[in-house]
């Protein structure tokens, strides 16, 4: 799993929403770890997330949230490359080899 979600539109933090009844825009997904309802995954907001879930990001921790269409993959390679992220360009590639790129 990823680490980032593209989503259509924007998503409410699910513990503001509950607890103090306000509209927050989440800017995550992740699991719980703390509180009420841990175990359990929610949309969260920043201070949701920091105070809430273990702060990670990728498989059975959590998903950033992003609102709009997911980039093209050669748009994501490039990116990856030029940041020297290495994670990401693994991610951009998927099952394919990164020696193939080149």
């Amino acid at each position: 799993m990823s680490d980032t979600a593209y989503i259509s539109a924007p998503k409410l933090c699910d513990i503001c929403k509950h607890e103090s009844k306000t509209d927050v825009t989440a800017e995550y997904d992740a699991r719980i770890t703390s509180g009420p309802g841990a175990g359990s995954w929610a949309n969260v907001c920043e201070i949701h997330f920091a105070s809430r879930t273990s702060g990670g990001l990728g498989t059975g921790v959590g998903q950033r949230l992003i609102v709009g269409p997911k980039p093209d993959r050669d748009v994501l390679i490039r990116k990856a490359l030029m940041d020297e992220d290495m994670d990401a360009l693994f991610e951009a590639v998927g099952d394919g080899d990164p020696a193939d790129l080149f």
